[in-house]
């Protein structure tokens, strides 16, 4: 079994310093969080700068898709361009795993005015709407050679294991 060093753990380090620590602390990987993979790049940094660096610690996992059941055409749209990037990322630095939340991210409670998601609807509708999202997600990854694995935020319409076993039944993909 291999333990990775999750990059939530150290959010105010950068990527480098989340494989620093990984490496001098004995863990056999790095889970990256997008967030600053992409930072670490518009900094300068190539994916073969990157590729070096986790010689010994390489990336177990990538992520995260949040909110993977968007479907306002704009969100929609925005939610396919980062499952591409992330995905394109995941490839580039010999990365199967990428990470899916279910959403919404935010609290989704009160007075909250930020993305709802699919808050106010049935499972029924939550399933098939998500599912519909999945479907498409994992045949992006599949291009990327890319395995899917979900982290459901307790907070959410699709939170309990058997609505994502359901999800995952029912989006009929090998690498979800």
């Amino acid at each position: 079994m291999k333990i990775a060093l999750n990059g939530t753990v150290t959010m105010h380090c950068n990527l480098l310093t989340d494989i620093k620590i990984a490496k001098e602390t004995g863990y056999d990987a790095v889970e990256i969080i997008g967030s600053k993979l992409y930072r670490c790049l518009d900094q300068g940094f190539t994916f073969d700068d990157l590729l070096c660096h986790l010689k010994d610690v390489p990336a177990a996992a990538l992520g995260y898709i949040q909110d993977i059941e968007r479907q306002e055409p704009k969100e929609y749209e925005a939610l396919l361009q980062e499952t591409e990037k992330m995905c394109a990322a995941a490839e580039k630095l010999d990365c199967r795993d990428v990470e899916l939340l279910t959403g919404p991210i935010g609290p989704g409670f009160n007075d909250y005015k930020g993305y709802m998601g699919l808050w106010d609807k049935p499972w029924p509708e939550v399933r098939g709407l998500t599912v519909k999202n999945l479907k498409v997600i994992a045949d992006i990854g599949k291009q990327h050679n890319v395995r899917f694995y979900f982290e459901p935020l307790c907070w959410t319409p699709a939170s309990k294991l058997s609505q994502l076993v359901e999800m995952i039944d029912a989006a009929e993909r090998d690498n979800v």
